[in-house]
């Protein structure tokens, strides 16, 4: 490393550190001068890391070190290796560089150890583990340690109100025929179901019925509604025709007839009958010709729990009188056309669900993971009650499975209990901050600990000169095709797509635009799989453990997130009222709806300056709306902003101005001592401190130019080889 002395051996230092065996300044490695430093920016987490090939032979003192360690403590021990340089100028020790060494991987040979090193542990733990499942109510972390109970919050949930249109259509498949039996002059009633079948289900309680003849009442199988589970007012128009076609008509006495009807059925165990509403009557019952009966009739019904609904022709004769013997009152019913719809202006009463809050919940994960506690630093997620110095943006956000959302917990711990626990993936927790809320990850060192950060991906991109490289330099320039996208898929993976009702019109799903680029294809793909779609919630939360403690549903152990507010010392869910200037448009029921700036356009709004770089050659023109799974009529205005509508081209204009351009940089330059003083320093800006590394580093090109770029790599041994993503030049594009 240039600016580094290395003739004389007391010009480095090694230091070794075990928590059992404590600290010890060991010789220096044979190799150690091979060691091959570099930086490099993680391709999905944008944070930079430290990375290091290192074919170092420990020997001495070092190698009893290690030795020891391994067998006493086995692979899984940490030995942290520290290597220390004397500054040229100051003859103080800096630091070099720090890591792990990875005791799964050494090769004894005689008195000499060889050992690989990690630059950070920490790195290497989430590697290996952040895509494992983790319940997140365990006390103990996945090496053993016990760990507290889990800290949860409690929210209402007042509900998302829900139309429901369900219809039938006729199903002409089926054969209809009623014969009234004749028993010595009694009168009889016959109940035929008619035959229909789902043409479109939102309410999941409609049914297909069973065409069937029955003379008492009907049994589940020839209701097409029900049963019922609480009070509620129907909408139901029934409308069509169909032929009657008299097949015997034989020793009738009298009070014949036959009537379409809707049956309003109570006690769902009996089906006994409640209401009858009459929609067809026959006025010529006994006539042998063959007639239609046409009916058209509405009805708003109101529904007790346990009811349910049959659709039935009803007829009935008293034939066989004791004088003539038995006879025959036998009908069949042709070539229907019938259409059924049922609609309800859907609400359910106010529940309760535990939630995680966003720094907690990743912070459990990370605990269990790792087994170290308060690894997590994250202002954007931070709380003040948590040591920061004001919530951040995304503090309030919280988190809840499936079973949650019912009422389930894991207690009492019975056989019985059909409690399905809270289980993630550090992954997937990961990629949905880096979707909902652009957040990037990165590792910082502050001696031999290291914390997970998690900042607005922005931060990861200061657009300030925080190092300048004194020399002169021949700089290659190429494309960064990676850089450049033709297409957009933003949104949820999942939760649009339920079954019951209101897909489209639910507006947290996934959508697809298309922007100006043609050259190349690559899409730029951000996608959670949390469920943000507010149709899902009410549904799942519909079916309370009160009521329905053995049902199992699709979405049990799936996770959701909510926007939440902080009113008194409770939280709530934010409505349309705390982030947007007007009422929403283009959905139902707006005042009820949440999650509202987590809709595909408006994710595209917070992803804009990494979408940007592909437009700076067409700021005249749109990403162009492509598709959407769901709702894409819905229209929200953010405070202070301007519209945005789902389903509209956006302008490129709109997106602003990138950090960056799609442009690669290359060039060699020397790392002397006080270069790699900056590369670890930091700069306040604005107020903030901030790192060196994550800033613009600024150089002079071949031509003379002054050109200014965020760096993606660095390999400071020898001649010092840098890559850079070319920073956006405000002052060209002004001119």
């Amino acid at each position: 490393m240039n600016g580094i002395q290395t003739d004389f051996r007391d010009r480095v230092r090694y230091t070794l550190y075990h928590e059992k065996l404590g600290t010890r300044v060991i010789t220096e490695p044979i190799g150690w001068e091979d060691d091959d430093l570099e930086y490099i920016k993680h391709s999905k987490y944008e944070g930079i890391l430290t990375k290091l090939s290192n074919s170092s032979k420990y020997i001495e003192d070092g190698a009893d070190f290690i030795y020891t360690v391994s067998e006493r403590y086995g692979v899984e021990a940490e030995i942290f290796l520290k290597k220390e340089v004397r500054h040229p100028h100051t003859d103080h020790w800096v630091l070099s560089y720090s890591g792990v060494i990875d005791l799964s991987k050494i090769e004894e040979d005689g008195f000499e150890i060889k050992a690989k090193f990690n630059s950070s542990g920490l790195e290497t733990i989430l590697k290996s583990r952040e895509s494992q499942q983790i319940e997140l109510e365990r006390t103990t972390t996945i090496d053993g340690k016990v760990i507290p109970e889990l800290k949860t919050e409690v929210i209402d949930l007042p509900g998302k109100d829900i139309f429901l249109e369900s219809s039938f259509v006729e199903d002409k498949s089926l054969y209809v025929k009623t014969e009234v039996p004749g028993r010595n002059g009694k009168f009889y009633q016959i109940k035929n179901v008619l035959p229909i079948k789902i043409n479109g289900q939102s309410d999941e309680l409609i049914h297909n019925p069973m065409v069937g003849q029955f003379e008492w009442n009907p049994d589940s199988s020839h209701i097409f509604y029900g049963i019922n589970d609480r009070l509620k007012t129907l909408k139901i128009s029934i409308k069509g025709e169909i032929k009657i076609n008299p097949i015997k008509l034989h020793k009738m006495y009298g009070r014949e007839f036959i009537a379409v009807v809707l049956f309003v059925l109570k006690d769902h165990n009996s089906y006994n009958y409640k209401e009858t509403h009459i929609l067809y009557q026959d006025p010529v019952p006994t006539s042998g010709a063959s007639r239609i009966a046409r009916f058209d009739k509405a009805y708003e019904i109101n529904l007790e729990e346990g009811e349910s609904l049959a659709f039935c022709v009803h007829t009935g004769a008293d034939i066989g009188h004791s004088l003539w013997g038995y006879g025959d009152f036998i009908h069949e019913y042709l070539n229907p056309e019938i259409d059924v719809l049922i609609q309800e202006d859907s609400f359910f009463e106010k529940t309760s669900t535990k939630v995680i809050l966003a720094h907690d919940f990743v912070d459990r994960l990370l605990h269990i993971i790792t087994g170290q506690e308060n690894i997590l630093y994250s202002p954007y997620l931070g709380r003040k009650e948590l040591g920061y110095e004001e919530d951040g943006d995304g503090a309030l956000k919280g988190y809840a499975c499936g079973h949650w959302l019912r009422g389930f917990d894991k207690l009492p711990a019975r056989e019985d209990n059909k409690y399905k626990p809270f289980t993630t993936t550090l992954k997937d927790a990961f990629e949905d901050l880096m979707v909902t809320e652009n957040l990037g990850i990165g590792i910082e060192k502050v001696g031999y600990a290291e914390k997970v950060v998690i900042k607005p991906r922005e931060e990861f991109y200061v657009n300030r000169v925080t190092i300048r490289l004194p020399n002169q330099c021949n700089v290659k320039r190429k494309t960064a095709e990676k850089k450049y996208y033709s297409s957009i898929l933003i949104g949820a993976a999942k939760g649009w797509n339920n079954e019951e009702a209101m897909g489209l019109d639910e507006y947290n799903t996934q959508s697809n635009f298309i922007t100006p680029i043609t050259r190349i294809k690559n899409e730029y793909k951000r996608i959670t799989k949390y469920i943000y779609a507010p149709y899902a919630g009410e549904f799942i939360r519909r079916k309370p453990k009160s009521k329905y403690p053995n049902l199992d549903h699709k979405n049990d152990k799936e996770i959701f997130a909510f926007a939440l507010k902080k009113v008194g010392w409770k939280y709530e869910l934010r409505t349309w009222r705390d982030d947007l200037e007007v009422l929403p448009r283009g959905v139902y029921s707006p005042d009820t709806a949440y999650n509202l700036l987590y809709s595909p356009s408006n994710l595209v709004k917070k992803h804009s300056k990494f979408i940007a770089p592909s437009l700076v050659h067409h700021r005249d023109g749109f990403v162009r709306f492509g598709s959407s799974k769901g709702n894409s009529n819905l229209t929200t205005k953010k405070l202070g902003e301007g519209e945005v509508s789902e389903n509209r081209d956006i302008p490129c204009m709109e997106l602003g101005f990138p950090l960056y351009i799609p442009k690669e940089l290359e060039l060699e330059h020397e790392v002397s001592q006080e270069l790699m003083d900056l590369l670890k320093g930091t700069t306040v800006v604005n107020g903030k401190t901030v790192k060196n590394i994550d800033g613009l580093i600024e150089f002079v090109n071949q031509k003379g130019e002054t050109v200014r770029g965020y760096l993606q790599s660095l390999k400071p041994k020898g001649k010092g080889k840098w890559k850079f993503l070319e920073a956006f030049n405000y002052d060209i594009f002004r001119n």
